[in-house]
């Protein structure tokens, strides 16, 4: 129990047979199973926006204007300085996610301050909208 094995199912006579390739241990023992732990979801969640905070806002101060959206995978930034709603967007929804799994504050801050950003920054106002004839 609490392992899985991965392998090719054979037609055998009276049946089948299977060949095992290799065996997968998701936990420290045999019976140990990760995904069964209460807190792996909230756990995954803050391991991931504590890297996205860390690769985004180095020196700690979360400052938006400093945001980029071209990352590699060691969370070093690209060199150019493009900004996407999208990716900000999505960045605040992550953050606000984990703030109402956990209920830690640095998440709802990056959120808020984040929204904020959005709204002063790359709001498209429609002029003709507010056009008085």
């Amino acid at each position: 129990m609490g392992r899985l094995s991965y392998g090719i199912y054979y037609p055998d006579e009276g049946g089948t047979h299977f060949e095992a390739n290799y065996f997968d241990f998701p936990g420290r023992k045999p019976t140990e199973m990760h995904f069964e732990e209460a807190d792996l979801w909230v756990n995954q969640a803050r391991s991931i926006v504590d890297f996205y905070i860390k690769a985004e806002f180095p020196n700690g101060e979360i400052d938006y204007r400093q945001y980029r959206t071209r990352l590699i995978l060691d969370g070093v930034r690209k060199p150019d300085f493009r900004q996407e709603t999208d990716t900000i967007s999505r960045m605040i929804y992550g953050m606000a996610s984990t703030y109402m799994l956990t209920g830690e504050d640095k998440f709802l801050e990056v959120a808020e301050k984040g929204t904020k950003y959005l709204c002063d920054h790359m709001r498209f106002y429609d002029i003709d909208k507010f056009l008085i004839i």
